[in-house]
């Protein structure tokens, strides 16, 4: 359930950086609004946003480009939470492994979203994103209540 909302989050909040880099290009508003800043996600950084409009994707390529990449970041946070759970050896390894695959399938699904022309944008935006999620740590699992007599 956290990671559908995970993926809802970045889904939402691609659109809105979308939406606002199609806003500066309107005339701006009489009287701006007051808005509270908003919390964003850690890995949506300023160059992850830049790389985003960089794309210049059509407002039909849009929505399932969000949905691509809602569900490669649900997908790796999973893929990520799920390795460290196991306690296996390698780990950064293995998180390295299962993360590439991940990369090919988004690729797979952009490459059936955006144009050739496109594509070195979205080469650039994979980079800067993969970049800004390799930076978060995973939370902390819980530990596993121990087997064997208890001790006191």
């Amino acid at each position: 359930m956290q990671l559908r909302f995970i993926q809802i989050v970045c889904t939402l909040l691609f659109a809105s950086v979308l939406a606002v880099a199609a806003a500066e290009e309107a005339p701006p508003p009489a009287e701006p609004a007051a808005l509270p800043p908003a919390q964003l996600p850690p890995w949506m950084t300023p160059e992850v946003f830049k790389a985003a409009v960089e794309i210049d994707m059509t407002d039909a390529q849009k929505p399932a480009f969000n949905s691509a990449v809602g569900d490669f970041i649900t997908d790796h946070f999973a893929m990520m939470q799920k390795e460290a759970k196991r306690n296996a050896p390698n780990l950064e390894m293995r998180i390295k492994s299962k993360d590439k695959a991940l990369v090919h399938a988004l690729d797979d699904k952009a490459h059936a979203i955006l144009t050739k022309e496109q594509w070195p944008a979205y080469e650039k935006y994979k980079k800067v994103l993969r970049s800004g999620l390799s930076g978060i740590a995973l939370p902390p699992t819980p530990q596993e209540p121990r087997s064997g007599p208890a001790t006191r």
